[in-house]
């Protein structure tokens, strides 16, 4: 490598760096990072429900009464007068 590929990769790595450390110091960095574990401790409780005895029958259960809860949201979003 000559001397001008040198400092523009040294240059590179010197922002990139200052990058990485402006996102660890941004305050939503925490939030965001929290959200992402919940997730996956949601996936993983979800994943152990279904692998249990009753497991598909509780989350089919389940499931059918977050669509039966959409439903009716939508019947009273279009029919409930508003005085």
């Amino acid at each position: 490598m000559n001397d001008e590929t040198k400092q523009a990769v040294s240059e590179t790595i010197e922002e990139t760096v200052k990058a990485a450390e402006e996102t660890v110091r941004h305050p939503y960095t925490k939030t965001l990072a929290r959200f992402g574990f919940y997730t996956n401790g949601l996936d993983g409780a979800l994943l152990t429900l279904a692998q249990s005895y009753y497991g598909k029958v509780l989350l089919f259960i389940a499931s059918i009464g977050l669509i039966a809860q959409g439903v009716l949201s939508l019947y009273e979003a279009h029919y409930r007068r508003i005085c």
